[in-house]
């Protein structure tokens, strides 16, 4: 379902307000921590292939 031209802006405005997680326990989430170890295991593996 295409959005209108005024929901179109009005998303593009609220983007440039968002900044992400402002704390601290926002910022340390597990998904997130989860996330930076598999990427972290994931350049090791391949820095070891090359």
């Amino acid at each position: 379902m295409p959005c209108t031209e005024r929901q179109l802006l009005a998303n593009r405005r609220n983007a440039q307000k968002s900044t992400g997680p402002k704390t601290i326990a926002c910022k340390l989430h597990p998904v997130k921590i989860e996330r930076r170890l598999l990427e972290q295991a994931v350049i090791k593996i391949l820095e070891g292939a090359l």
